[in-house]
């Protein structure tokens, strides 16, 4: 879980803030179900290049097999001081992608293995071949990769088993060579997105719910998952909460000239939001998914700088 923001200053600068608390979640083999385990300390905004106005920031999943997204993205780093011809906006998002895919990649052909030996066993297969059987299919002697789905890629099976629904990454590669640039890097389905030049403030992660409410009147990503009270996706009653919200939104707007900000008050408004974000997860009701010290950098045309950045501290001396 994680809050990422992103404030876009007109032809001045571009502001990165991250927080840095990471969730990993694993199966403790006595006790049979998932652990979730959290630190406070993770980076998740990255620089890319030696002396570069480059960086990226992490949201979502925060391993690929057992190593840090933000070893991967080192790993970026390195490859574009090793290559000139990356040392530009569409080049290190171009490094950034093929650094992650390939692993990612690998990663979900192990899902898939592990998932279609699972329902390959004999209890599974019995039920698989029950519910083919009522939709006209051919049973199966055994479950094969290729016929597990993973939820969100480009290309499914025709006819899936079974779907896996993993955590998504996202990776926003930010740079400023000339102009500012921000592109985001989704997978499990290797998606793109140019967020800048666009809209002059954005937001990933769990934690952006409390920004979303603060400066757009109301959080839309819950209003049009809303299955409370016996609610539905795509229900009347769903449409008309949201038809309200887009009628009024107006009236609950948090109005701020974000893009003819002075770079001091820009980088000032986004420390604000990512500091509602983690307070906010700290004092609502459950364990916290956002927290931990916030880190700040500002790119600007050919220049990076540390606003807010952890220190390698004792532990023992903060407590």
């Amino acid at each position: 879980m994680t809050i990422n923001l992103l404030t876009a200053v007109q032809d001045d600068g571009l502001v990165m803030c991250a927080d840095s608390m990471l969730t990993l979640t694993g199966n403790h083999p006595l006790m049979g179900s998932d652990i979730v385990t959290t630190f406070e300390n993770a980076e998740k905004i990255i620089e890319l290049g030696s002396n570069l106005p480059a960086a990226a920031m992490i949201s979502g999943a925060a391993d690929i097999q057992g190593k840090l997204v933000s070893s991967f993205l080192k790993d970026a780093s390195r490859a574009i001081d090793a290559d000139d011809g990356s040392r530009n906006a569409i080049g290190i998002v171009d490094k950034v992608f093929s650094t992650i895919n390939l692993p990612y990649q690998k990663l979900l052909d192990a899902i898939r293995a592990q998932a279609a030996s699972i329902r390959s066993q004999t209890d599974q297969l019995g039920e698989i071949n029950e519910r083919r059987k009522s939709q006209n299919l051919p049973p199966l002697t055994e479950v094969r990769p290729e016929q597990i789905a993973i939820k969100g890629e480009p290309n499914p099976p025709p006819d899936p088993v079974e779907e896996v629904t993993l955590v998504p990454l996202t990776i926003v590669v930010c740079s400023y060579f000339g102009t500012p640039s921000a592109t985001e890097l989704v997978w499990p389905d290797g998606r793109r997105r140019e967020v800048v030049p666009g809209s002059p403030l954005w937001w990933w992660g769990s934690g952006g719910s409390a920004v979303a409410r603060l400066v757009r009147g109301f959080d839309y990503d819950l209003l049009q998952s809303h299955e409370a009270a016996g609610v539905t996706p795509g229900s009347a009653e769903a449409k008309a909460v949201l038809e309200y919200a887009e009628s009024y939104a107006v009236a609950y707007t948090m109005p701020t000239p974000v893009e003819s900000m002075p770079l001091q008050d820009a980088i000032e408004f986004t420390e604000y939001l990512g500091q509602v974000a983690c307070r906010y997860d700290r004092f609502k009701m459950g364990p916290a998914g956002v927290g931990g010290p916030l880190d700040v950098l500002v790119l600007r045309d050919g220049e990076r700088h540390w606003v807010r950045r952890k220190r390698i501290h004792s532990g023992d001396g903060t407590r």
